[in-house]
């Protein structure tokens, strides 16, 4: 069955654990399962991102989604926010086929690329040119299309400098990838081993790109008073008035 899942991080409470019970409800998709200690916070929740984020200390610190994809396309979303560059690769989120998988992988150069099973293994064409900025939020997402023999997937990467922009900073593709041919049964989203990471906005879908947040909100317009008067008859003779 198709799906498209969202979460939000906004229906927990700051400073407590993220786990699959507390993930759901206003949140979005609750998550399959949880590692390591994530943590709801109002740290860096500004703009579109408020009122609470992820936040993920290490790599350690995982969410996770279980996916069973109606046809051979995945597209995932996450919004992140880092403090630093990572000392070597590290993976940001990773499509897990049970034995290994296909990741998106920040640099040390603050550069992003999709790498395939061996986690430094990148996909030709798919590294980014410019670094993605750190201390600010930056929306990243991808889709890989699996292909049925060695050499026959394809991916792209899409980075927005500016979050909720609907036009990408960078879009970087690749054909004739050798992604595996086995799809993925989890989505994992990850942390970073010596800087802080947050995630928000966090999505997986097997139908479309995620996209842009949407800032959703309800008008109800003010009751407004109106005003008439009846001029007076005008009488003259042979004249009748109504």
């Amino acid at each position: 069955m198709a799906f498209t899942w969202k979460n939000s991080f906004n229906g927990g409470s700051n400073g407590t654990t993220i786990t699959t019970a507390n993930s759901g409800g206003t949140s979005g998709t609750a998550f399959s399962s949880v590692d390591g200690s994530p943590t709801y916070t109002t740290t860096n929740a500004t703009g579109l991102r408020a009122p609470l984020v992820g936040r993920f200390a290490s790599s350690s610190d995982i969410v996770k989604w279980s996916v069973s994809l109606a046809a051979r396309t995945i597209y995932a979303r996450t919004h992140v926010y880092r403090t630093g560059n990572p000392s070597s690769s590290a993976t940001l989120i990773w499509f897990y086929d049970g034995f290994g998988g296909t990741t998106l992988r920040l640099l040390s150069t603050g550069r992003v690329a999709v790498a395939t099973d061996a986690f430094d293994d990148f996909v030709p064409g798919t590294t980014t040119t410019d670094p993605i900025p750190a201390n600010q939020w930056v929306r990243l997402e991808v889709k890989l299309v699996y292909g049925t023999t060695s050499n026959s997937g394809s991916c792209e990467l899409r980075v927005y400098h500016s979050a909720d922009s609907g036009t990408p900073t960078e879009t970087k593709t690749a054909t004739g990838a050798d992604l595996r041919t086995s799809l993925p049964v989890s989505v994992w989203f990850w942390g970073v081993d010596g800087i802080t990471v947050y995630h928000d906005d966090l999505g997986v879908s097997d139908v479309t790109w995620v996209g842009p947040n949407q800032l959703n909100a309800n008008v109800t317009p003010s009751v407004l008073a109106g005003t008439w008067g009846m001029p007076a008859p005008a009488v003259s003779t042979g004249v009748g008035v109504s």
